[in-house]
């Protein structure tokens, strides 16, 4: 009888610890991608959910994941920590949202994971336990432009041209300051091409540091880079800044596009041209004082040669074969120096 009952007692006691086994043995974290339609090219962005269900007491935890690997990565928000009821008992759910980009093309592997935790165990003191992912495995294409491209991909792009004054346009010996934008989804900032050259030899040229900034969204990473650069004709006469275009692959279209950073026509207003025989002068001041000069020119030759020779340099000043047309400052509308407004510039 006292045999039975001790029996009786050592199962009561084991209950708990049976429990408590089965309850661990069904603690998992487990690395999950989300469905997408093609395969990833080198470079595109792939989410990804570190997801964990406890049934567990947990005291503190920390779940750290290694630098390197196949692997660039970001995590997209707050780890989010929920109670659920999972196969009738009662759990705690973690999650985390991380963004992948593939480092190469081929078969890459990302993992394993390991949550490390200190918990409340069976006989009510703390201990340490560690729940590992097991590692996923996929493959990535290669990057679609040519060889010499960057690996840019992005979900969006967009790209803006602001140009502190009229280029073809500017005050003697002014400065123009052209300040160049790139802000993509679904890209870091070390994956956004360097900045490009902007260099003639008929322009003096200072670039500014770029700045790279990251934002965190949980559509994915939103990565800005500018570059400024400050640009003055040496001359003055006319030139052209050459546009520049940057390859960068669409991951929504799937296909590669070219974002254009346009040409720009640079010249100083008070520049004078000869075209055809006839000279413009882009002040009406000037071609005042050019009449008035040759004007007095003459009236002096009178004093000199005689006043009667006067009414014929007069002639001679007007004679169609001799008179240079100079019309007021604007009135050519097909001025080059002169170009309409030009508005910002965004992809092809």
């Amino acid at each position: 009888m006292v045999r039975a009952a001790g029996i009786l007692v050592l199962a009561l006691m084991l209950v708990p610890l049976i429990a408590m086994a089965d309850g661990r043995s069904s603690d998992r974290l487990t690395i999950e991608l989300d469905p997408r339609e093609a395969p990833p090219v080198t470079g595109e962005m792939i989410i990804a959910t570190l997801r964990g269900i406890y049934g567990l007491t947990i005291l503190r935890e920390a779940l750290e994941i290694p630098r390197g690997g196949d692997f660039e990565w970001v995590q997209l928000d707050r780890d989010m920590w929920s109670r659920r009821q999972v196969d009738g008992r009662s759990v705690v759910v973690m999650e985390r949202r991380l963004a992948l980009f593939p480092k190469r093309p081929g078969n890459l592997s990302f993992g394993p994971l390991e949550h490390r935790m200190r918990v409340t165990g069976a006989s009510g003191q703390p201990e340490d336990v560690a729940i590992v992912a097991e590692p996923i495995h996929l493959s990535a294409l290669p990057y679609p432009g040519k060889s010499t491209d960057a690996t840019l991909s992005a979900d969006v792009l967009e790209l803006t041209d602001e140009l502190s004054a009229d280029p073809g346009a500017l005050p003697d010996g002014a400065t123009l300051t052209r300040t160049v934008r790139i802000t993509t989804l679904g890209a870091l900032p070390q994956m956004l091409p360097p900045r490009p050259e902007m260099r003639e030899p008929w322009l003096i040229t200072f670039a500014a540091p770029e700045e790279r900034s990251l934002q965190i969204t949980p559509e994915g990473p939103v990565a800005s880079v500018v570059w400024q650069w400050h640009l003055r004709p040496k001359t003055g006469e006319p030139g052209v800044l050459p546009e520049i275009r940057i390859p960068w692959f669409d991951t929504r279209a799937r296909e590669m596009r070219e974002a254009v950073i346009p040409a720009v026509p640079f010249g100083y207003a008070s520049f004078g041209r000869a075209i055809g025989g006839a000279v413009w002068f882009e002040d009406r001041s000037v071609a005042i004082l050019a009449t008035a000069a040759a004007l007095g020119l003459l009236i002096g030759l009178a004093f000199i040669i005689g006043a009667d020779c006067l009414p014929s340099a007069v002639a001679l000043l007007a004679s169609p074969k001799t008179r240079r047309d100079i019309p007021a400052a604007g009135a050519d509308a097909a001025d080059p120096l002169h170009p309409k407004p030009r508005g910002k510039a965004l992809t092809d």
